[in-house]
């Protein structure tokens, strides 16, 4: 006896299971479908890659899908749905003969389940209420119309088309003057776009903030749009400046899509004088250089800042030492000055620091000779940096004293050479100054 009312069921695909029940009795292997169902929606019949169990059982049997590759996956559905052919050709009554009960009760089972089969076809359609007294019949197709209810709304109707409007077809045609008002417009909700107040002004929302037009007048409602919600998507805006005195990693700050790098070397040191009529030149000033990055930044960078160049020591006739050179990842490099010359009596000035990788390059500056005129010595003043960011030590002068070379300031700057005219002391040269990396990042 046929008692389920079940003729179709369906399952979730799991990525595993690969045996599924179904809980209702069929006749012939031909009377089961399998359909699948994706992830979007789209339904393919199955007609291969599976087998039955269960033929014949009242209580129904299994399906094994697939019997070979992935198990139905997640996201996808199987229907397994009985389907018999709509005829009566499995019971056929002849008089005088033998009655058989179970044959009958077949014919009868096999009865119901087509009309379960027809119901769950009709349950898959559109149908009205009970109490609506609608007249379901469909009016005759015609082309450009649409289907609508009716005036009395208990039946449907061809409708003119233009009552519908495909999204961006209202052009300023299709509108007259002081046709859209604020009434027509639904109520404004944050974070929906165009809408209306409460008093039919028009409204753009943005996130929970609001611009509205009101008077002909463009204004901000509770003060509800900020500085940052206004730069969020304005490209080539300053979003972040990182200045580097000392060793470390520069980190590429969230919606960085270039930068501007400034790299300056360390400034030389300047030189010693311990001998009288000696002098000594300053350090050179760091090299710089510029440049303007758009494309192979890493998500980090690392940065070397280049050492203050030692100055002489005239007690223990140190040598003075060169600044450090300064560099951005392997984009660009900006090299230290040159070490001042010491105890000379004409020290030349020397060099300061090259530079390279940029798109401007600029060489640090000389550093200033040591000079005996005979009644007045000098030691050169230290080197300048490039692009400013310090000064170079002044040299010593004397006309009847020692005098050591004063150290830089900033970032990059040449210590000052140091004089020794009438006794011979051991006076020091100027230390230089570190260099200095300044990173600015933009949208």
């Amino acid at each position: 006896m046929l008692n389920t009312l079940v003729s179709t069921i369906t399952y979730n695909g799991n990525d595993a299971t690969t045996t599924f029940d179904y809980p209702f009795k069929i006749w012939a292997a031909s009377e089961i479908e399998l359909w699948i169902t994706d992830a979007a929606g789209a339904e393919t019949e199955v007609t291969t890659n599976f087998t039955l169990a269960g033929v014949g059982d009242e209580t129904g049997g299994t399906v094994t899908y697939p019997t070979s590759g992935d198990p139905l996956p997640t996201g996808h559905k199987l229907t397994l749905r009985r389907v018999l052919e709509i005829s009566q050709g499995f019971f056929d009554a002849v008089n005088n003969q033998a009655f058989h009960a179970e044959t009958l009760e077949s014919a009868i089972d096999k009865t119901v389940a087509q009309i379960q089969q027809v119901k769950a076809d009709v349950d898959l359609g559109l149908r009205g209420s009970l109490a609506s007294g609608i007249d379901p019949e469909l009016p005759l197709p015609q082309a450009g119309k649409v289907l609508a209810w009716n005036a009395t709304e208990d039946g449907i109707v061809n409708l003119a088309a233009s009552g519908v409007v495909a999204e961006g077809s209202i052009g300023t045609t299709e509108l007259g003057d002081d046709a859209v008002t604020g009434v027509k417009i639904a109520a404004a909700v944050a974070g929906d776009g165009l809408g209306r107040d409460v008093s039919d002004n028009f409204e753009v929302n943005v996130d929970d903030s609001t611009i509205e037009i009101a008077t002909d007048i463009l204004q901000v409602k509770d003060a509800g749009v900020t500085l940052a919600k206004l730069n969020a998507d304005v490209v080539g805006r300053l979003i972040d400046v990182q200045v580097f005195t000392t060793d470390g990693t520069w980190t590429k700050p969230s919606g960085c899509t270039n930068v501007e790098a400034w790299v300056i070397g360390g400034g030389g040191g300047g030189g010693f004088a311990a001998t009288a009529g000696r002098n000594a030149s300053g350090g050179g000033g760091g090299g710089g250089t510029y440049e303007h990055i758009t494309a192979g930044l890493g998500a980090t960078e690392t940065i070397t800042i280049g050492a203050a160049g030692i100055g002489g020591i005239g007690v223990s006739s140190v040598q003075a030492t060169a600044g450090g050179n300064s560099s951005f990842g392997s984009h660009s490099t900006a090299n230290g000055g040159t070490a001042g010359i010491s105890n000379s009596q004409a020290a030349a000035g020397v060099i300061g620091g090259t530079a390279s990788g940029g798109d401007i390059n600029i060489t640090g500056g000389w550093s200033g000779p040591g000079i005996d005129d005979g009644t007045q010595g000098h030691g050169g003043y230290g080197g300048s940096p490039s692009f400013e960011h310090g000064h170079g030590g002044a040299g010593g002068n004397a006309r009847s004293s020692d005098v050591a070379g004063e150290d830089a300031t900033g970032y990059g700057g040449g210590g000052g050479g140091a004089v020794s005219i009438p006794s011979a002391a051991q006076v020091d040269g100027g230390a230089g100054t570190p260099g200095i990396i300044i990173v600015k990042s933009y949208s």
